[in-house]
């Protein structure tokens, strides 16, 4: 009798000593597979007729995301998400006449550094328009994206952004 006393109190102490993680703590937890994405990001928006320097500094919790993106001393505030595929969807915050939005997708093999585009849509603003384009983003220290200049000029696009600040 003691025998089997013992054998079941020395395997309820195993089974509450080595945890399998699947309780409310105790056990070992799962890493997180979502990007973390917060911190200060740089990039140029290439919109065809020009390439416009951009920073947008990210705060997350969880597969939330929210903070700010800046072009042509215009700043935004933004909403978003990253979900376990590594993009990264955003928009911004406010009621303004047009919408400013964006994505990105990351890589575990390069986590400074976001592949994506912007779109600016201005058609419900009193300066009508539609601006898409691409963006490389790089995170904190990385290296900065080098400028490409292009033809033409970006003040119509300042106007448009500017529109939808109103």
């Amino acid at each position: 009798m003691k025998r089997i006393v013992s054998l079941i109190l020395a395997a309820a102490l195993c089974t509450a000593g080595c945890g399998g993680g699947g309780g409310k703590g105790g056990g070992p937890t799962e890493p997180s597979s979502l990007m973390q994405v917060a911190g200060t990001w740089q990039g140029f928006w290439e919109t065809g007729n020009s390439d416009l320097p951009a920073s947008m500094t990210l705060r997350q919790s969880g597969s939330a995301v929210s903070g700010q993106i800046t072009f042509l001393a215009t700043t935004f505030d933004i909403r978003g998400s990253v979900d376990a595929s590594q993009r990264v969807t955003w928009s911004n915050v406010g009621t303004g006449c047009g919408r400013l939005s964006g994505d990105g997708q990351g890589s575990s093999l390069s986590p400074f550094r976001l592949e994506g585009s912007i779109t600016l849509d201005t058609r419900g603003c009193s300066i009508p328009g539609l601006q898409t384009g691409t963006i490389t983003w790089l995170k904190g220290g990385a290296k900065s994206v080098p400028s490409i200049s292009r033809p033409g000029s970006p003040e119509r696009l300042a106007e448009e952004i500017g529109a939808i600040k109103r």
